[in-house]
């Protein structure tokens, strides 16, 4: 016997109710699980994209901040360098007179950040 008698015989075989089964899944199930298939893989990327680009964000939003934070000391260390009057109090400057010391740098501090 050939395939295609073999499978109507078989058709012909079937219960009414098998049947029925049969048509409702090929006909509503199997669509709606390649639908929820292909919605899932869509949203997934999409997800990922909306990730990426949220992380990406964070670490230029963090990078230009260390930036900025090694900025301020570049400048406070280019200044305490090149100011004469900094760079002749600073060598006078022991352990007895730290006060001097904080107060020079509260003074550099209120310069260079604010």
């Amino acid at each position: 016997m050939s395939e295609p008698l073999k499978l109507k015989q078989w058709v012909n075989n079937i219960k009414l109710q098998n049947k029925l089964v049969i048509i409702y899944v090929v006909t509503g199930l199997l669509p709606l699980i390649i639908l929820f298939v292909f919605a899932y893989g869509q949203m997934r990327s999409i997800l990922m994209d909306r990730d990426v680009r949220s992380m990406e964000s964070a670490l230029r939003q963090s990078v230009t901040t260390v930036d900025g934070q090694i900025e301020v000391y570049d400048n406070l260390s280019n200044y305490i360098t090149f100011n004469e009057t900094v760079s002749g109090i600073l060598p006078t400057i022991t352990a007895t007179n730290m006060k001097c010391t904080a107060r020079l740098l509260r003074h550099l501090t209120r310069l260079y950040l604010h």
